[in-house]
């Protein structure tokens, strides 16, 4: 899902609703049916829907919140790389364009691993990694912002085919 930024602004992506939630959601979702469904005694059938329809509901919320925060964001000011929540909390991390000496989008052959896209600094600063978990990226677009906001940074898309 590209952001609504204005055309020739930038790139921007967001997270997406994660799919092990969506796998969990599905389980919960079923057990709380089927514990409305079956003749269970009283108590289970409360236990079952408030552990699995609560739970249900956390991963939905959680799910829902996540896809608010951006993944990636590309703009005048540079390389805006989004993390997944630690302990609840949403980071991002701002890389300037003076910063940034090379982008590396790859990927291990035949592997099952997401992309990983690397920003290369200058001087003695330690790389910026960001796994392309959760949310997509379109490379025509984000090559074409990245030419249109920093023409002298490298750009390598080294992802197999």
């Amino acid at each position: 899902m590209i952001g609504a930024m204005a055309a020739g602004a930038g790139y921007e992506e967001r997270f997406r609703f994660p799919p092990e939630y969506a796998r969990f959601l599905f389980v919960c979702a079923a057990f709380a049916l089927a514990s409305l469904v079956l003749p269970l005694p009283a108590l289970v059938r409360t236990v079952e829907l408030v552990v699995f329809g609560g739970g249900g509901l956390v991963l939905l919320a959680l799910g829902l919140r996540g896809m608010n925060h951006v993944a990636l964001r590309v703009d005048e000011v540079g390389l805006t790389l989004g993390r997944r929540p630690n302990r609840l909390r949403f980071t991002t991390e701002l890389v300037p364009w003076a910063d940034v000496r090379a982008v590396r989008l790859a990927q291990e052959p035949r592997s099952s691993a997401p992309a990983v896209l690397t920003v290369t600094r200058r001087g003695n600063q330690p790389p910026a990694e960001l796994s392309l978990r959760d949310w997509k990226l379109a490379g025509d677009r984000f090559a074409a912002a990245l030419a249109a906001h920093a023409p002298r940074v490298r750009f390598a898309d080294d992802r197999s085919a």
